[in-house]
């Protein structure tokens, strides 16, 4: 709030004048200052007044945060199982039990082609994926104690694993015995994972049957009756401990639906919980989220591969999807897929193999073609597939993110012959809206490793004739002083061409070690979110990386003034003349080479330097005319 300045006629004109100074200080900055105030806070109160109109009244039994993003009420048509219907149920502590192989549909999505028109739908509020389910939805599942929703992600299959006691044992097998089928329990149909364990314990297979008649109940008492196994949906069940240390048993669900290929809940889910979303931000279609329900199904039936029976449709869609990968690799330079060509064309060879066992109960195939799909759909949700932002080359950026070299390395790059940018350009390329891809990744490793090999042989080269210069007597004058020019710069050769064999050494086996390691993409992801999340971003990576190069150069140059500096020194006229046109020539051709790109990294630095002044010029300027007030 600014307040009136008393009259200065009667004061003093030192007085007078400092009042007229705060007056021509109120009208430049107070008055705007609270007129913008004053503007903002209309502004927020109009926002908040029609977002809190827009929003639909709250519905019993369900809690929303406001502003969440992740909670996803889906398809409120899907309805839980009758009991009066024969239901196979899939339990993960059964290593996949139950469900009939369903053949998979899906005609909503293709997973090389374009999207169908009209299948994208914007959520215009993203705060509110309630929205999702239509009003007068069943009651939530979750009100059952001890049930909570989950997903094929959530499972820990491979952290479950059973320890038994390292001794010998003395078995004998029984005359006539040539039966070793292991027995089910009543009600149950085990399948057993290609690589997984059987587990077979009473307790749990009761838990499971009491959870079952819980679910059951449930929906009898909502009158919630349908015919779900006659559209293909399954229900799997997850019996975990809680993790609270009572040690009572859990039961996580989901559904799954195999002919629009998604899970699905009746719940609040919440997507943060996948990694997908949880990486990727901006997702505001439901077709973009029909993807990630998508990639949950995949995965269902990598980790249960009795639930789907491949045929021929399966496999041919799949092969489409190989030779489509494989012919955008092979014409695309910077083509989003992430297999390497020698990779894709193993897996459509190991598709091609599947033709025979098609229409067949094989859980090999089923699973080994799940995984793939599950691969392939997981790179579309993480490229906006079917999105009008869609990304369709490796470096482009979805969120338009450009980015932005500080004046640390436009002053740095000029002393090392620009070889930072180089380097500072493939990182960006590589870690583009911060995803890594694998292969990409191992490009720009073996590249860098190739590279610096060969600069440290350069370098000890160029050391072997350091050494071999200092050794002519008309260089090396011993102890007398002063040290010639030729001695100071061939010293300065050796320090440089010992630098960049040690610092191309040091960073060939750094990265050796990251591409040699068991799980090197997600310790290049965090090697590199590391270096992205620091002060200077990549450009001390590159600083680095770009070091063996530059030191390299630098020690040629020395050893070239030194060289010239004895051909100067006690020569004939014509001698010196023949030299200095040779020398001429070729330090042309370096500062050719050296000025050659898009943009100079110079000119860079006196663009900043343009505008610091223009902006200082205006600033003058201002304040000239806050002075004429």
């Amino acid at each position: 709030m600014a307040y009136p300045i008393p009259d200065a006629l009667l004061m003093p004109a030192p007085t007078a004048s400092l009042l007229q100074i705060l007056r021509i200080l109120q009208r430049a900055f107070l008055n705007p200052l609270r007129a913008l105030t004053q503007l903002t806070w209309r502004c927020a109160r109009r926002l908040i007044s029609r977002r809190l109109a827009e929003r639909p009244p709250p519905r019993p039994g369900l809690f929303l945060p406001r502003n969440s993003k992740s909670f996803l009420e889906y398809c409120g048509s899907h309805v839980p199982p009758s009991p009066d219907k024969d239901v196979e149920i899939s339990s993960q502590v059964d290593d996949s039990l139950g469900p009939a192989p369903q053949e998979c549909r899906g005609p909503n999505m293709s997973i090389n082609g374009p999207a169908e028109p009209g299948l994208t739908e914007e959520i215009q509020n993203p705060g509110d994926i309630g929205n999702f389910r239509p009003s007068g939805s069943p009651p939530l599942l979750s009100s059952i104690p001890r049930i909570f929703p989950t997903a094929p992600e959530l499972f820990n299959r491979y952290s479950r694993a059973e320890t038994i006691v390292k001794e010998h044992t003395k078995l004998t097998i029984p005359p006539g015995k040539h039966s070793f089928a292991r027995k089910s329990r009543e009600g149950w149909t085990a399948h057993v994972h290609p690589e997984d364990a059987h587990l077979h314990i009473d307790t749990v297979f009761d838990t499971a049957t009491a959870f079952i008649d819980e679910i059951e109940l449930f929906y009898a008492d909502n009158e919630m009756i349908t015919s779900r196994r006659a559209n293909g949906v399954d229900l799997v069940l997850d019996l975990v401990k809680s993790e609270d240390g009572t040690g009572e048993t859990l039961c996580g669900y989901y559904f799954v639906d195999h002919f629009e290929r998604i899970v699905f809940w009746d719940d609040a889910f919440e997507l943060d919980r996948l990694s997908h979303s949880r990486d990727i931000g901006g997702v505001t279609s439901t077709q973009h989220i029909m993807i990630e329900l998508t990639v949950q199904f995949w995965l269902h039936c990598a980790l249960f591969p009795s639930a789907i029976k491949v045929t021929t449709e399966l496999i041919a869609e799949l092969r489409d999807v190989l030779i489509h990968r494989i012919g955008d690799a092979m014409t695309s330079p910077t083509s989003t897929v992430a297999e390497s060509v020698e990779d894709l064309l193993k897996m459509l060879t190991l598709v091609e193999s599947m033709q025979e066992n098609a229409q067949a109960d094989f859980s090999g195939c089923a699973c080994i073609l799940s995984r793939f799909m599950w691969k392939f759909t997981s790179q579309m949700f993480y490229h906006f597939y079917g999105e009008p932002c869609a990304r369709l080359d490796k470096t482009q950026s979805v969120y338009g993110h450009v980015p932005r070299h500080s004046l640390l390395i436009k002053i740095i790059a000029p002393i090392l012959l620009n070889a930072p940018l180089t380097h500072l350009r493939m990182f960006e390329e590589v870690y583009a809206d911060e995803n890594v891809s694998h292969v990409q990744w191992r490009r720009l490793i073996e590249r860098l490793d190739q590279e610096w090999q060969q600069l440290t042989l350069f370098a000890t080269v160029l050391l072997n004739a350091d050494i071999a210069f200092l050794a002519i007597p008309t260089v090396d004058n011993g102890d007398h002083a002063p040290r010639s020019v030729a001695q100071i710069a061939i010293y300065v050769s050796v320090v440089a061409s010992l630098g960049s064999v040690v610092v191309g050494l040091f960073l060939s086996r750094l990265n050796r070690d990251q591409r040699d390691a068991e799980d090197y993409v997600d310790e290049a992801a965090e090697y590199l979110a590391l270096h992205h999340t620091s002060y200077f971003g990549f450009e001390s990576l590159a600083i680095l990386y770009s070091l063996p190069f530059s030191l390299l150069i630098w020690g040629t140059f020395a050893f070239l003034l030194a060289f010239l500096v004895m051909c100067f020194q006690d020569s004939n006229p014509s001698t010196r003349s023949l030299v200095a046109f040779t020398s001429f020539i070729i330090i042309s051709g370096i500062a050719w080479c050296f000025a050659q790109g898009k943009r100079s990294t110079v000119q860079d630095i006196l663009d900043f330097l343009g505008r610091a002044r223009r902006s200082l010029h205006g600033w003058k300027r201002t304040g000239a005319r806050i002075a004429v007030v």
